[in-house]
């Protein structure tokens, strides 16, 4: 259906002129951190379970991570589709008051493909794949998911606590730079996309 970006006004202005910006990833734990008290992600970039034990009933912690996690770098939305429960989305404010709305995500991967390849970035694209600490099912979504590459588990977030961020993600692969950020132009998104204050997008969706 849509993406949404939650974002403060100035970063909102900058998004629908057609500035892109990936952070980092590790730098999102910072990021949670500060604006989502509780709720930052000490697993980001890996795979945790503790359903594992030792023969003597000894809890094992159990991790997986990508061996590219430092030049990894991620864009995130808000994937408003129907196939997602949206009754905790006014707690995305929490990243922004303000929110840009792209109704063509078609469209708009299609730009940011063709941005990263002129900026010769490797790029993938998906929804987050949330899973349960204790599952087995899940566990073997996560491992079919990194048969595609390591750095597929930058897509693997656990389902407990961030699973109302209904993410999708656009992920930059660069083994040339060890920056902070990554900023490319995809062309202003006028055509395809809109931006509302927290109050106007409240009061269009009824939530």
């Amino acid at each position: 259906m849509a993406f949404l970006k939650f974002i403060d006004k100035e970063g909102a202005d900058s998004f629908m002129s057609g500035t892109v910006q990936f952070k980092q990833i590790k730098k999102y734990l910072k990021t949670e951190q500060n604006k989502c008290v509780g709720k930052y992600d000490e697993f980001e970039c890996k795979f945790h379970t503790t359903k594992y034990e030792t023969p003597q009933g000894i809890p094992i912690q159990f991790n997986i991570t990508a061996n590219r996690e430092c030049v990894n770098y991620a864009l995130c939305l808000y994937h408003l589709d129907n196939k997602r429960n949206t009754d905790r989305i006014t707690e995305m404010f929490e990243f922004g008051d303000w929110v840009v709305k792209i109704d063509d995500e078609q469209e708009f991967g299609r730009r940011i493909k063709s941005g990263a390849a002129k900026n010769k970035y490797v790029i993938y694209d998906r929804d987050i794949l949330y899973y349960r600490d204790k599952s087995i099912e899940d566990e073997i979504k996560v491992m079919d998911l990194m048969t595609q590459g390591l750095d597929y588990i930058s897509f693997a977030k656990m389902e407990e606590i961030f699973s109302y961020q209904n993410e999708y993600r656009f992920v930059v692969v660069d083994e040339t730079e060890n920056k902070e950020t990554i900023r490319f132009d995809i062309g202003c998104l006028k055509d395809i996309a809109t931006i509302m204050s927290k109050n106007e997008f409240l009061d269009v969706c009824k939530l």
